[in-house]
């Protein structure tokens, strides 16, 4: 992403814009870990990338206003999930209103990476599936304990908000392929 016009108008504090480069490295499931990590495999749920998405998006939108125009910001994370990735580019583009971009990466020629999506199912089955750690058919809200002592506990409702669902078509292009897609298995990591 870069600063093109002028430095992003946002409902957030005034911050000064003093940084040419920013990685903004956000919390996110993981998923992306799972070869080296399997046990996260077990813990993984849909609803998880839907309950952090606001998170990342406002880490995004915060790193942003403190870019100098002209400079650059990489969006990361080691999920798979387009709600997590895509769909926070694509809704960090539509609140800056331009000010930001998306560029093409430059990455050794050697490095696999792919295209990022466009489009992705949307869907309320695609998002919440029922068998997903035994989320309501009705909606209600239960909790449900994640381990032994993990003191972690997660609603098994969550919310699809706006932000995660794809523009398909709709106004100007979001250039989304841009975005870059790294497959542990393609470059061993």
């Amino acid at each position: 992403l870069k600063i093109s016009k002028s430095r992003p108008k946002l409902p957030l504090r005034e911050r000064a814009a003093v940084f040419d480069r920013i990685v903004c490295d956000v919390p996110c499931t993981g998923d992306g870990t799972v070869r080296k990590m399997p046990y996260l495999w077990r813990r993984w749920r849909t609803r998880r990338a839907l309950l952090i998405h606001p998170l990342q998006l406002q880490l995004a939108l915060s790193a942003a206003t403190m870019l100098k125009v002209g400079g650059r910001m990489v969006y990361s994370t080691c999920s798979l999930n387009p709600i997590e990735n895509e769909a926070v580019v694509n809704s960090l583009l539509k609140k800056t209103n331009g000010a930001l971009r998306l560029v093409s990466a430059k990455l050794p020629s050697n490095f696999r990476v792919r295209k990022g999506y466009n489009h992705w199912d949307s869907s309320s089955e695609a998002l919440l599936p029922e068998n997903d750690g035994g989320a309501s058919k009705h909606g209600k809200k239960r909790r449900k304990s994640q381990g032994k002592g993990s003191g972690y506990h997660e609603l098994d409702s969550a919310c699809v908000l706006p932000s995660m669902i794809p523009d398909c078509g709709e106004g100007e292009p979001n250039n989304l392929e841009n975005c870059c897609r790294i497959l542990p298995h393609d470059n061993d990591t």
